[in-house]
């Protein structure tokens, strides 16, 4: 994020910590670190997930689905910043208590990115998202399940996914889950780099590197219902 603060604006990097287990690790090794990191969260530069790792929410018990955002919420605390997006990554399916329990904690949105091979959900579900994903108590989230599954360069083919997002939904919104595939992180420079050339094209979507925070309050002040 620092590296990139002079690009042009929409082309710096906006990091989104994929679970908390990363951060807590982070400030177990390097405590220092803790004021860096939450002056990047209140500014907008990184987004921590309220999830605290990619986990298999069908073989959780009721007590491990409660304690799901607890490192979270004790993080942020800590950190003095508030958190209202969890993500979770390269799992198959979700259970259906997982909205109750997300939403009783305070998180408002959830970002997925299923894994494909193992079960084929975002590919074969006419279900277009983002969608209000409500739970067995009537509380909700609002959910977006990536479908690309995840990861993955930055390329012209972004393109053709918005163009069909726009026909799915009406929004002008695109998310898309890049990077290096397999928990390997965030971006490469090439990535980067691609993103700004791409901005400069006449005849494209403009390409912002946000924290799925950010894109999840423009989709709730779109109109689109």
């Amino acid at each position: 994020c620092e590296d990139t603060a002079g690009y042009p604006e929409g082309s710096s990097l906006r990091w989104n910590c994929e679970v908390t287990w990363e951060a807590e690790q982070l400030l177990s090794l390097h405590p220092e670190e803790a004021p860096r990191l939450s002056a990047l969260c209140r500014e907008g530069r990184m987004d921590l997930s309220a999830a605290y790792a990619n986990l298999l929410t069908g073989l959780m018990g009721a007590e491990q689905g409660c304690r799901l955002a607890y490192p979270a919420r004790r993080l942020a605390r800590e950190l003095g910043i508030e958190l209202h997006t969890a993500t979770m990554t390269d799992d198959p399916s979700h259970a259906w208590w997982v909205p109750s329990v997300l939403a009783g904690s305070g998180v408002r949105y959830l970002a997925v990115g299923c894994n494909d091979c193992r079960g084929a959900f975002a590919a074969g579900n006419p279900v277009r998202p983002p969608i209000w994903w409500e739970g067995p108590d009537g509380s909700r989230v609002l959910a977006y399940f990536d479908k690309s599954s995840y990861g993955g360069p930055i390329g012209p083919h972004i393109g053709d996914l918005l163009v069909d997002c726009a026909a799915d939904t009406g929004l002008r919104d695109f998310l898309y889950i890049y990077g290096v595939v397999d928990h390997g992180g965030g971006p490469t420079r090439a990535d980067l780099l691609t993103a700004r050339e791409l901005s400069t094209w006449p005849i494209f979507p403009t390409l912002l590197h946000s924290t799925t925070d950010d894109f999840f309050t423009a989709v709730e002040t779109s109109g689109v219902e």
